[in-house]
């Protein structure tokens, strides 16, 4: 009788920190911070753009000649900062290649098949997934997001 009160007290109070522990951890998830579902869109960026100047000409007190200048600047500051990322992007289409070939000259010519296979449906996937994100941003393409794939690539 003594063994088993003692057994049922502590089965109790093992199943009262289960709760605990359990109730602390659901707490804790419903707490955090969630992140915004969507990227930020493109008219919000040139929005933001503008309100910089505005705000560069407000606390500057800048002439018209000056924003004018400012202007221009900022143009060619986004002209050339799109041409090194469509450079950016050729430099990674060959390095894929690359990476492509040595994946290849490691395999038979079977297994070489099946990857162009695999690739091929990789890219039709990516495709795909790039034109539901570019009708969200207005017809541009869709920024890639940081961290690996289910693959580690």
């Amino acid at each position: 009788m003594y063994l088993y009160m003692k057994l049922r007290s502590l089965l109790k109070s093992v199943s009262a920190l289960a709760l605990a522990v359990f109730a602390s951890a659901q707490l804790h998830a419903q707490t955090e911070p969630q992140k915004p579902a969507r990227p930020v869109q493109p008219q919000n960026v040139e929005a933001r753009q503008q309100t910089g100047e505005d705000e560069m000409t407000r606390e500057l007190n800048l002439t018209e000649e000056q924003k004018a200048a400012f202007k221009k600047a900022n143009d060619e500051y986004r002209a050339k900062s799109k041409g090194i990322k469509a450079d950016q992007r050729e430099e990674m289409q060959k390095l894929r290649a690359e990476r492509s070939k040595a994946h290849k000259a490691a395999l038979t010519a079977e297994q070489a098949k099946k990857y162009d296979e695999i690739m091929a449906k990789r890219e039709a996937r990516k495709a795909e997934q790039a034109g539901k994100q570019g009708n969200k941003n207005n017809g541009k393409p869709a920024k890639k997001q940081g961290g690996k794939g289910r693959n580690g690539q």
